[in-house]
């Protein structure tokens, strides 16, 4: 929520803003009311609320003035201006200085409504374009950070981030707040709430004394504030490791331990070349206990992963185009899979499928599926910002998912995701160069519904962020398979 602080010299005036406006509805939380000005000065500049409500004439300070030495202050708070009739023309000096807005007494609750719709959405592209300009930093990786730049505090040596993984954040952002001298902003990645913290000394064992019960990722500390994207993966590494042990808690971050996994694939791969196949599906569905017992974390998943399924490539080759098994970074599989169980799982049943069925290219009436592959294509470039999932287009397609699999490969040259990905970032491209949509209405639209996915995704396969490649002169190359449609 939006934090605001109410300043007017009369108490009643105060006691009527606090309780006529509707500020849950809006997103707006009243962190203090104030009839001292100078008391209220020190406040807002302690706690940088988003929103300040002044009245304009007041002893000492008058709302002009305060307004004045926010914007002295450097801070980016929209202030609203509280007039009497009589004061219009002051209104209008503040709106000149930068004021939001102002409201006339007596207050209007109808026209109060109005005017918090306005903040709350100005409020909201301000969020959004934080949040954007900080996710490009982190996807740049420049060299030197300048905090300020992003809206992040620098009053202390050290940085720390930390993620949160759950609905009520506000719990961890008001226990922030209570320590003062943390100083902290705070954005959404992949709809978790990452804190960029910062403070003298390591939080870890301060937030686990608090036993939070959401999950909680935590990255080491750093006194310079260019490592501030390296922090951000370090928390998102942690708070991904629910993904293994499907608990929640505080989770710090963990060097990875992948080596000391070679003994446990060297045992799986070894067991698929002698085709056993129970002893793998009972050691693949051991390894969820196992990486909980020896706490690995989502890197080492990967590297485990990724390992096995060359393994099952090499071995099965002409049969490995017929199921749904890729080469997956930790950020792919934690959105593809509900966890580390149901992984092992789909592990088992497209390696125990493929030494069970014959191939597809086999038998007396084999259709070379031209005609399937043609109508699910065409689907695909029509319904390309929907969820598709690859079991559901083959259903409506009358196959099974592992034939599905097959005609991909054969046909494209790619899986299924790829050839997903690269239909959704053509579009996207296009939007990019012909429109004037937000990244974020442009990631939605291209059907992703997490931005900091689909701008990594998008910088991974073109090599700059969408923002930059906005900048670019229209790109005509890398077209579609049209197979006909």
């Amino acid at each position: 929520m939006y934090r605001v602080i109410i300043v007017d010299d009369e108490p009643w005036t105060l006691q009527g803003i606090c309780e006529t406006f509707e500020w849950e509805k809006y997103n707006l939380d009243v962190i203090g009311a104030y009839t001292s000005a100078t008391r209220a000065m020190q406040e807002i500049l302690e706690k940088k609320p988003d929103v300040v409500f002044t009245d304009i004439r007041m002893p000492i300070i008058n709302g002009i003035e305060l307004l004045a030495s926010i914007r002295k202050n450097g801070l980016d708070t929209e202030v609203i201006i509280i007039s009497g009739f009589g004061q219009f023309d002051y209104a209008q000096q503040a709106i000149k200085e930068g004021a939001f807005d102002y409201v006339l007494k007596p207050i209007d609750k109808d026209a109060t409504g109005l005017l918090l719709e306005r903040l709350q959405s100005k409020l909201d592209l301000k969020s959004e374009d934080k949040n954007r300009k900080i996710i490009e930093m982190i996807l740049e990786e420049p060299e030197v950070i300048v905090p300020e730049q992003y809206g992040i505090p620098n009053k202390h040596q050290n940085y720390q981030v930390v993620i949160w993984d759950g609905q009520n954040s506000r719990e961890f952002h008001d226990w922030l707040k209570q320590e003062k001298e943390i100083d902290f902003t705070d954005i959404t990645i992949s709809n978790q709430k990452c804190y960029i913290i910062n403070y003298p000394h390591d939080l870890s064992e301060m937030i686990k004394q608090q036993k939070f019960t959401e999950a909680i990722g935590i990255s080491r500390i750093s006194n310079s504030a260019s490592d501030i994207p390296k922090l951000i993966t370090q928390a998102s590494v942690a708070v991904a490791s629910v993904f293994i042990t499907k608990q929640p808690g505080s989770y710090l971050y963990k060097v990875k331990q992948s080596q000391n996994l070679m003994p446990l694939i060297t045992r799986i791969t070894s067991i698929l070349d002698g085709e056993r196949l129970i002893e793998f599906s009972q050691l693949v569905g051991k390894m969820p206990q196992i990486f909980r017992e020896n706490q690995y974390t989502v890197e080492d998943l990967s590297f485990c992963w990724n390992r096995i399924i060359v393994h099952v490539e090499q071995i099965l080759r002409n049969k490995f185009d017929n199921i749904e098994l890729e080469l997956f970074d930790w950020q792919q599989f934690i959105t593809k899979y509900d966890g580390m169980d149901c992984m092992c799982q789909a592990l088992i049943n497209e390696v125990q499928y493929c030494y069970s069925s014959d191939d597809f290219e086999t038998g007396d009436n084999f259709d070379d599926g031209s005609s399937t592959i043609s109508k699910i294509i065409k689907y695909i470039n029509h319904h390309y910002g929907e969820q598709l999932k690859l079991k559901e287009i083959s259903q409506m397609f009358y196959i099974n998912k592992n034939y599905g699999c097959f005609l991909f490969k054969r046909y494209t040259g790619m899986t299924y995701s790829e050839y997903l990905n690269k239909v959704r970032m053509q579009h996207a491209k296009e939007m990019l160069a012909s429109t004037s949509y937000t990244i974020s209405e442009i990631s939605d639209k291209a059907g992703y519904t997490d931005y900091f996915y689909f701008s990594k995704l998008f910088k991974k396969m073109y090599g700059m962020t969408p923002t930059k490649y906005r900048q670019q002169p229209i790109d005509n190359g890398d077209k579609l398979v049209s197979m006909g449609g």
